[in-house]
C-alpha cells in the first residue's frame, strides 16, 4: 500500500519556464533545453536511500544501467534526472551526446539549479523531462511504495512516450552513425530536412542523406541498382562480373539456370541490401523457392552463375578503398549440447538484446534452406553439432540473411583487388560506393586467382566502424569547419566591421557578414528580413561559396541569448569596449557556451590589432585545420 506524506512542497519545482535553444549553448554540440529547478530539501524521507530505490526501480523497468551517483545528495538527484532523460531519448533512438550543464545558486536556502540538457527534438526532450520530474515527485511523496508502484507509475507511461518520439527519430541506420562520427571528429551539423543534414560550414560542408552525398550522381546511382545495366557497364569496361541472365517467369529462369550450369544465385535485378537473394542453388527446386523470395522484391529476376569464393564488401570513397569487410553465411556454433534449433533460437534472442553491434545482425529464421543446408552435410535441426564445430545455414553470405561482418585490415587486400574496385566506382562515377567481391583470398591478386564483382551499392549500408573514417574522407583535415568570427559590441561600429572583412580578404571570395538585419556574401545581400543574426548566419552557413563568416552580435538586442549561438567554435571573438553595455556581462557569460579559441578586446586604436588576430587565425586554420 502506498501511503502519502503531508509535505506542502514536491521535491523537484520548476523555479523558470522551460527554454528551447536551436542553437549552441552551454557547452552542447546540438540543441538543447534550459530551466532552473529547485530542490524542496524539507522533504521528511532520506534522500540517498529513496534515490537509491528509485534509480534501481527505473532501471530494473527499463532494462538499463543505474547511474553512478558518488557526489552531495542535490547533484546526485540532477545527475539522475539527466540519467533517466537521456536514458529515454536514446531509446526513441534519438541521438544524444554530452554531458548535462548544471549551476548551483548560492543565493537561496534550498539548492536551486541552472540546467540544460542536450537533445534532438526539442518537444520530445521537453516531455521525457516532465515525466521523470513527476515520476520524482510521485517516488518522494510517499513513506511507503507499493511494489507495483514503478510499474503503475513510470514503465507504462515511459513506454507509451518511447512509441510516441519515436516517430521525431532519424530514419534508417546511417544517418545516427554518421551524427555520432560527427560528434566524436567535432564536425558541426546542420539539419536541413528530415534526414538531410548538412556536415561542416560553408564551402567546405557535406550534405548526406543516410550514404548519398551532394556529390552523388544520379546517373551512377540507377545504373548501379539496375544489376543488369551495371553488369554490362562494368563488363565493358573489362572489370570481371559473373555471367548472368535476366527472366520474367519461373520457366525462363529453369531455363536460364539448365543454360548456366548448377549451382546458380536468383536475385532481384533493381533490389539493395542484399534482400531476395538465393544462392549456391543447386537444382530445380531450390530455384523454384528462390525465384518466388526474389518475387517479392521485383518482378526483374537474374539468374546468375554461383561464383565460388568469399564475400567481402569493400567500401570505397573519392576512388580509394576506405574499409573491408569479410561477410560470413549466418550460422552457429556448436557448445557440444545444444540442437542446431536450440543454437539458432539462442543467437537470435542474443543479437535481439544485445546492447553492442550485435543488435544490428538480422536473425536467421528457420525456413527450407535451413533444412536444405544441414541435410547437405547430413544433419537435422534437432542434431547436436560438436563444441566449436561452425554449421553453415545459409547460401549467400549477406548480413540481410543473418550474416556476419568481420572486419579486414585494408592492408591485406592486394593492390590489383584494390584497383579493381575503385575502377569499378570510377565507371559508375560514385563518391561512395560498396563494391561487393568474390574472390578466393583477398590478399592475392584476381588476375591470379580470378574473382567476380557482384555488386556495387551507391547507398551502402554501412558497419558502425565505417562511418567515421568515411566523413574524415569527405570532410579533409578541417572537418568541415571554416573561420569563424564574432563581433560583440552594443554598437556595432560599421568602420570595425569593414576592417575585420578587410582584414578576411586573404581567405579569397566567400567572405559572409551576418548581422541583426542582413546576411552578406562578398557585400551582396543574399538574406533580409528575419531580423535575426542567428537566421542570417545559419543562412549563410549552408551556403556552399562561404569560406568565412563574420558574426556581428548587438549588444542591444537578445536575440542571441534567446537562440544560442550558430556556431560552435569561434577562432576570433572581437570585443567592442567602445560603448558601455547593459547585456555585457550576460553576453560575455554566453560565449562561455561555445568554444573562443582566442579574443581580442578592442579599443579606439585596434586596426593593426584586429589584422594580426584575423591573420593569425587564418594561419591557425590553413595550417594546423579545426580539428
Amino acid at each position: 500500500m502506498t501511503h502519502v506524506t503531508n509535505q506542502a512542497l514536491p521535491l523537484l519545482q520548476f523555479a523558470a519556464g522551460l527554454h528551447s535553444y536551436p542553437g549552441f549553448a552551454y557547452g552542447h554540440k546540438q540543441a538543447s533545453i534550459s530551466s532552473v529547478l529547485k530542490i524542496n530539501k524539507s522533504i521528511n524521507i532520506a534522500i540517498p536511500s529513496r534515490l537509491e530505490q528509485l534509480n534501481q526501480q527505473i532501471a530494473e523497468n527499463l532494462k538499463a544501467p543505474v547511474p553512478e551517483l558518488n557526489s552531495s545528495d542535490d547533484d546526485n538527484i540532477m545527475h539522475s534526472i539527466w540519467h533517466w532523460v537521456q536514458t529515454i531519448q536514446i531509446a526513441a533512438e534519438h541521438p544524444v551526446w554530452g554531458r548535462p550543464y548544471t549551476e548551483r545558486s548560492n543565493k537561496n536556502i534550498e539548492p536551486v539549479f541552472l540546467f540544460s540538457f542536450p537533445c534532438f527534438h526539442h518537444e520530445s526532450c521537453t516531455a521525457t523531462l516532465k515525466l521523470v520530474i513527476n515520476t520524482f515527485n510521485l517516488a518522494f511523496s510517499t513513506l511507503e511504495i507499493s511494489p507495483d508502484f514503478y510499474e503503475h507509475h513510470f514503465l507504462t507511461k515511459a513506454l507509451e512516450l518511447i512509441e510516441q518520439i519515436k516517430r521525431y527519430h532519424l530514419k534508417g541506420f546511417n544517418p545516427i552513425h554518421f551524427l555520432t562520427a560527427a560528434f566524436e571528429l567535432n564536425t558541426p551539423v546542420i539539419f536541413l530536412y528530415r534526414n538531410v543534414m548538412q556536415f561542416g560550414q560553408g564551402i567546405n560542408a557535406r550534405v548526406m542523406n543516410s550514404s548519398f552525398s551532394e556529390k552523388t550522381p544520379v546517373v551512377g546511382v540507377q545504373l548501379a541498382r539496375d544489376k543488369l545495366a551495371c553488369s554490362h557497364l562494368l563488363r565493358m569496361a573489362g572489370l570481371p562480373v559473373a555471367e548472368h541472365v535476366m527472366v520474367r517467369t519461373l520457366d525462363s529462369a529453369l531455363l536460364a539456370a539448365a543454360q548456366l550450369g548448377f549451382p546458380v544465385v536468383v536475385k532481384p535485378a533493381d533490389s539493395d541490401g542484399g534482400r531476395g537473394v538465393s544462392a549456391h542453388l543447386r537444382d530445380e527446386l531450390a530455384v523454384k523457392d528462390a525465384y518466388g523470395k526474389a518475387l517479392e522484391f521485383s518482378n526483374n529476376i537474374l539468374v546468375e552463375k554461383h561464383i565460388f569464393g568469399k564475400d567481402y564488401r569493400v567500401h570505397v570513397v573519392h576512388g580509394k578503398v576506405q574499409t573491408v569487410l569479410e561477410r560470413e553465411p549466418g550460422g552457429v556454433r556448436g557448445d557440444g549440447l545444444s540442437t542446431v534449433r536450440q543454437l539458432i533460437e539462442k543467437q537470435n534472442d542474443e543479437r535481439k538484446h544485445a546492447t553492442d553491434d550485435r543488435r544490428y545482425l538480422h536473425p536467421i529464421h528457420i525456413d527450407h534452406e535451413v533444412d536444405t543446408m544441414l541435410a547437405e552435410i547430413g544433419l537435422n535441426q534437432q542434431s547436436i553439432p560438436s563444441k566449436d564445430q561452425f554449421i553453415r545455414l545459409r547460401a549467400a553470405s549477406n548480413v540481410a540473411s543473418g550474416g556476419i561482418p568481420v572486419i579486414v585490415d585494408k592492408i591485406k587486400m592486394h593492390p590489383d583487388n584494390c584497383a579493381l574496385v575503385e575502377r569499378a566506382t570510377d565507371i559508375l562515377r560514385l563518391d561512395i560506393a560498396g563494391v561487393d567481391l568474390l574472390i578466393p583470398d583477398i590478399s592475392v591478386s584476381w588476375l591470379t586467382s580470378g574473382a567476380a564483382i557482384c555488386e556495387v551499392n551507391a547507398q551502402p549500408q554501412m558497419h558502425t566502424t565505417m562511418h567515421k573514417p568515411t566523413l574524415q574522407a569527405l570532410l579533409g583535415e578541417r572537418n568541415g569547419r571554416i573561420p569563424c568570427f564574432i563581433y560583440l559590441s552594443s554598437a556595432p561600429n560599421k568602420k570595425t566591421i569593414q576592417e575585420i572583412v578587410d582584414a578576411m580578404r586573404p581567405f579569397g571570395t566567400g567572405i559572409g557578414v551576418a548581422t541583426q538585419d542582413t546576411g552578406t556574401l562578398d557585400e551582396l545581400c543574399l538574406l533580409k528580413g528575419h531580423n535575426s543574426v542567428f537566421e542570417h548566419a545559419r543562412g549563410l552557413l549552408i551556403d556552399p561559396h562561404l569560406r568565412a563568416l563574420l558574426i556581428v552580435v548587438d549588444e542591444r538586442d537578445s536575440g542571441i541569448l534567446k537562440s544560442g549561438w550558430p556556431i560552435d567554435m569561434c577562432d576570433y571573438l572581437f570585443i567592442d569596449h567602445s560603448e558601455p553595455s547593459l547585456n555585457r556581462k550576460k553576453y560575455l557569460s554566453f560565449t562561455n557556451g561555445i568554444e573562443v579559441r582566442q579574443k581580442l578586446e578592442l579599443t579606439n586604436e585596434h586596426a593593426n590589432p584586429i589584422k594580426q588576430s584575423v591573420m593569425q587565425a587564418m594561419s591557425n586554420t590553413l595550417t594546423a585545420g579545426h580539428a
